[in-house]
């Protein structure tokens, strides 16, 4: 690298760190959404109401924690810190219409009136 400046040099490690910068964005980015859902399918049985799929959803709770700070004397200090809350649920698939649901059906009206 002989004669290269310092603006050369430094494109160089910009070059070589912004893939790094940008798989860390990715990787915050993924861990701090609040809500993920694995999609869980029961093979194993002819049951339909087994099939659905379980969703977390992070809450943010406030709580106190008492510490202690160091004086002539020891003095208890509370304070307010945030915590994650995951909550997991169950939620079943939705049952599939009947087949023939998607049928325009005979109008009530015309048919009392074909009788009549």
């Amino acid at each position: 690298m002989k004669g290269s400046t310092a603006s050369d040099r430094m494109m160089t490690v910009l070059s070589l760190m912004l893939p790094l910068l940008l798989l860390l964005c990715l990787g915050i980015g993924s861990s701090v959404g609040g809500k993920t859902t694995t999609i869980v399918r029961h093979t194993d049985t002819v049951d339909p109401q087994l099939d659905g799929f379980w969703t977390n959803r992070t809450t943010w709770n406030a709580r106190w924690v008492k510490y202690w700070r160091a004086k002539r004397i020891y003095e208890p200090v509370w304070k307010k810190v945030w915590t994650p809350t995951i909550h997991t649920e169950w939620v079943p698939l939705p049952n599939a219409p009947h087949p023939d649901a998607w049928q325009k059906q005979p109008d009530n009206q015309q048919l009392h009136s074909a009788q009549d």
